[in-house]
């Protein structure tokens, strides 16, 4: 295979958006670059894991391939093959797998391997993964041109992870960012709504049992908030009430539930009855 057809793979996976698009891709597009059985795993301490794999043709056997890989790991024992892919960094081409008894015995007795490449997949700077290949679709033969063509493209792979990784850690930390705007506006809305400058509500005294009870803890709204929760009413009509918004109570219940030590609304209102009476 050549040097273009590698590069063209690797552009095909630029379409997949995050990492498990992109795991479950790879075995399709190695295909493509001519190999008829591959397999990528997961490097998980000393061994290796099936993630996805794909032999062309066969889907039981594509299905059993992956039931043994995941149930029977893989070893980066010192004497084994992917010992010195995972320790040098670099593609090898293993020779006589039936013969060699440091090559994974379950996976060469099921698919009959001869001879098979096998590349690290690097991804900021450690070793997250192996992809293994055999069978050449056209030739049956593998090379040291299918051991470098395997190398290349998992040298892109790993750069198409990494970018991956990346974009779903921003996506992770907007969504949080977006949470915690939303949640400072409702902070904010709850603060500043309501008839502030009302005479009795900046006179009138608290409760004796809000004053030195459990209750003191809360805020005033949390309190009104709270009263209007025990009396059986939704976040929708404690919005109506108290002239905020429904997130906004939404975030004064999670708070006074807190305060009050109650798993739920439930709860919450016994403790108020509780307490008030």
């Amino acid at each position: 295979m050549s040097l273009v057809e590698v590069h063209a793979a690797l552009r095909r996976l630029r379409s997949r958006g995050s990492v498990a698009e992109l795991a479950e891709s790879v075995p399709r597009v190695v295909q493509g670059l001519g190999f008829n059985r591959v397999l990528l795993s997961r490097l998980h301490g000393t061994t290796w894991i099936a993630r996805s794999g794909l032999v062309a043709g066969d889907v039981a056997m594509t299905e059993e391939m992956l039931r043994i890989g995941l149930s029977t790991p893989g070893r980066t024992d010192v004497g084994w093959p992917e010992r010195d892919v995972v320790r040098h960094r670099l593609p090898a081409l293993v020779h006589d797998a039936q013969g060699n008894p440091r090559v994974h015995p379950q996976l060469k007795a099921l698919m009959s391997t001869r001879d098979y490449v096998v590349a690290p997949v690097i991804a900021d700077g450690a070793v997250i993964g192996l992809l293994h290949a055999d069978q050449n679709g056209t030739t049956g033969i593998l090379t040291a041109g299918d051991r470098e063509a395997l190398g290349l493209f998992a040298e892109g792979l790993g750069c198409a992870f990494e970018r991956a990784i990346l974009q779903e850690q921003l996506t992770a930390l907007k969504r949080r960012l977006e949470d915690q705007a939303r949640s400072l506006g409702d902070l904010i809305d709850g603060l500043c709504s309501g008839d502030v400058l009302e005479p009795e509500r900046l006179a009138a005294p608290r409760p004796s049992y809000v004053v030195s009870g459990p209750l003191a803890e809360l805020t005033r709204r949390e309190l009104e908030v709270l009263t209007h929760l025990a009396a059986g009413e939704s976040n929708d009509q404690i919005a109506a009430d108290l002239y905020i918004s429904a997130g906004t109570v939404k975030t004064h219940v999670k708070h006074l539930l807190h305060k009050l030590g109650a798993a739920n609304r439930a709860a919450a209102m016994v403790r108020y009855h509780q307490l008030t009476s």
